[in-house]
């Protein structure tokens, strides 16, 4: 994922951070926000997009695919 948002790979190691209880879990939606952001700018959809993905349950299944399938 973090290839396709054009991140370095030290953003793939940060994603670790989830095994620290309850700061690790909020810093790994974070860092999950900012990748999926630059995703969607990678794929010229708006960056706010990400903030769907993140935090809406059923929407995030039919925005990733949009941004997998869609032109």
């Amino acid at each position: 994922m973090t290839q396709i948002a054009g991140m370095s790979g030290w953003w793939t190691l940060s994603i670790l951070l989830g095994v620290i209880p309850f700061i690790g879990a909020l810093a790994t939606i974070a860092i999950f926000t900012v990748i999926w952001w630059k995703i969607a700018e990678a794929r010229d959809r708006p960056g706010w997009w990400a903030l769907l993905i993140s935090f809406v349950p059923i929407v995030n299944l039919v925005m990733i695919g949009i941004l997998a399938w869609g032109e």
